[in-house]
């Protein structure tokens, strides 16, 4: 799973504990099984129908633990 691909965060305004629900959404961009399972994914949070959070590249790798 090492991946040097660039992490790239964003963000669009200010949102404070009593602003709304945020929405958060996840798109998988790829699922590999090589050493461990992994997978990477782009992450977006919303709020009031607009993007004001964008995580590209970010990862999750599974391994086992005695």
């Amino acid at each position: 799973f090492p991946s040097h691909d660039n992490q790239t965060v964003r963000y669009r305004g200010q949102i404070t504990p009593i602003s709304a629900i945020l929405k958060y959404q996840i798109e998988v961009t790829e699922i590999g099984v090589k050493t461990n399972p992994y997978i990477k994914a782009d992450a977006f949070v919303i709020f009031k129908n607009k993007i004001i959070a964008m995580i590209k590249n970010i990862g999750l790798q599974f391994s086992e633990t005695t």
